[in-house]
């Protein structure tokens, strides 16, 4: 089945707008905002588990829009 957008039945939301503004509006829902909050706990355990084990971890510049990866003892 295919899924036809038009402008009658496509919202944009606000960058850099709140959860609860996004809730609120009905951007997302409730179960949405707690996938979000259980994806950031994830992403963060992940990356004390690299930094535990001195292991590098890709991050990305939003100034140079460039993906580089970060050595524990060297930085860059």
């Amino acid at each position: 089945m295919a899924v036809v957008y038009s402008k009658e039945n496509v919202r944009i939301a606000r960058k850099n707008a709140s959860e609860k503004k996004l809730v609120e509006n009905g951007f997302i829902s409730e179960k949405d905002v707690e996938m979000d909050k259980r994806a950031r706990a994830a992403v963060s355990a992940a990356i004390n588990k690299l930094e535990i084990k001195q292991k590098p971890i890709a991050k990305y510049d939003a100034v140079t829009r460039k993906a580089y990866l970060e050595y524990p003892s060297e930085g860059r």
